[in-house]
């Protein structure tokens, strides 16, 4: 539960900037929040697509467990936890830090989920938090783009104790 209730975060990251200095990290930032934001609708929506775009083919998630999910099956999976989703409550990200080196650059961002679902017949409250790396690669054009692979350095699930009787 607790690895694919982090994948289900699946927030992918892409910046834009014309070098690979200090300066980039606002542009950087502003995507990884942007990117929020759409995982924010693809939850709402319950459309598991919206948070890989066109990597799906490429993409590989590094699971805290030491496995590998491809995109194609992490889609599915995702899927799945969108369409047990009662509600989405909130969905937050915070950048813990970036780390650029030339054209290449470090993210790593912890995402925490809160959503409603429905458990034997009873509407509980699942906080779903993640902490993964991805590194980037700026273009000729001067594009920071996500390389296919991101590695979860923490995963963690938790249900919301109900209200007391």
């Amino acid at each position: 539960m607790k690895m694919l209730s982090a994948v289900a975060l699946g927030l992918l990251v892409v910046g834009c900037s014309s070098t690979g200095t200090l300066g980039d990290r606002p542009a950087i930032s502003d995507a990884v929040y942007k990117q929020a934001g759409i995982a924010r609708s693809a939850w709402e929506l319950k459309d598991a697509r919206m948070l890989v775009g066109g990597q799906s083919d490429a993409l590989v998630v590094k699971t805290t467990d030491g496995k590998s999910m491809s995109g194609s099956d992490l889609v599915s999976d995702v899927q799945l936890r969108m369409d047990e989703t009662k509600q989405v409550k909130g969905l937050s990200v915070h950048i813990d830090s970036i780390t650029i080196s030339g054209k290449t650059a470090t993210v790593v961002s912890t995402q925490k989920l809160t959503r409603v679902v429905s458990q034997n017949g009873e509407d509980r409250t699942l906080i779903s938090t993640v902490q993964q790396r991805q590194q980037f690669k700026k273009t000729a054009n001067g594009e920071w783009q996500p390389e296919a692979t991101i590695e979860q350095l923490t995963a963690n699930a938790e249900w919301v104790a109900g209200p007391k009787a």
